[in-house]
């Protein structure tokens, strides 16, 4: 198993660089095969003078703040995919702080910025979510003839107050649970069947509307709850119907 690791930086509020007049600390450098974060963090010595240090972290890549969702998903996310289809797992995580662009990174830009009134200032084919690109990729890979008997399902849930609520069926509450071969499974959670892209990103936009949110100093849509969305593809094995055969999960934490 492989685990990458991807930073996004977000560019400067109007807050921050406007009227509060802050600095920008961060510089990104990408080198194509890897990354690397330079934050700058002043300091005063012990003689009281006054210098700049500077701290380097590596990734595996790193986008700076005019980096599209497109540029992101097709050098972070897209290798990911022809693996489903051959029965694997693969699973995409967003982690960052309140404000920092992951639901306009996972959800996209048409499902951000609405109670900020900016949201059509945001759209464009560019900034389409990792989750509609994702899917166009599973739904044209799964045109291909060899895939013909694989099917396509969709689920949507949320992590929010310890509980687990399904986005897809009234927020009805639903278990996580390990089996005796140590796979985790959800009881109660509804799968719902997609043939199209189109199809999916219908079913994502109802579901976050049901996901908790509220406004916060740094972001008027903020999403209160961590969202997992999985893509099941399922296949007839033998004597066993609707068997799955490869999973692909993206949660935005």
């Amino acid at each position: 198993m492989r685990i990458r690791v991807v930073v996004r930086k977000r560019p400067m509020s109007k807050l921050e660089a406007l009227e509060r007049g802050e600095a920008d600390v961060i510089h990104p450098l990408d080198y194509d095969e890897y990354g690397r974060i330079l934050v700058y963090q002043p300091k005063t010595k012990l003689d009281l003078t006054k210098e700049v240090e500077t701290t380097s972290f590596a990734f595996d890549n790193v986008f700076d703040e005019h980096s599209s969702n497109l540029q992101i998903y097709s050098r972070a996310v897209r290798n990911l995919i022809p693996g489903v289809f051959c029965g694997k797992w693969a699973s995409v995580f967003a982690y960052g702080q309140t404000g920092s662009g992951k639901t306009f990174t996972m959800m996209g830009c048409n499902m951000t910025g609405v109670r900020a009134g900016n949201q059509s200032e945001n759209i464009s084919d560019e900034n389409l979510g990792l989750y509609f690109l994702a899917a166009q990729d599973v739904f044209r890979i799964a045109e291909e003839p060899e895939y013909e008997s694989i099917s396509i399902g969709v689920s949507l849930f949320e992590i929010y107050g310890g509980k687990l609520l399904d986005l897809l069926n009234r927020r009805r509450p639903i278990k996580c649970l390990e089996d005796s071969k140590g796979k985790v499974n959800f009881p109660g959670l509804s799968e719902h069947p997609v043939g199209s892209a189109e199809e999916l990103i219908d079913i994502i936009e109802a579901g976050a509307l049901n996901r908790s949110t509220g406004t916060t100093s740094a972001n008027a849509d903020s999403s209160r709850s961590h969202a997992v969305l999985q893509l099941s593809l399922r296949k007839d094995v033998g004597r066993t119907k609707n068997k799955e055969h490869g999973n692909s999960c993206v949660v935005s934490l």
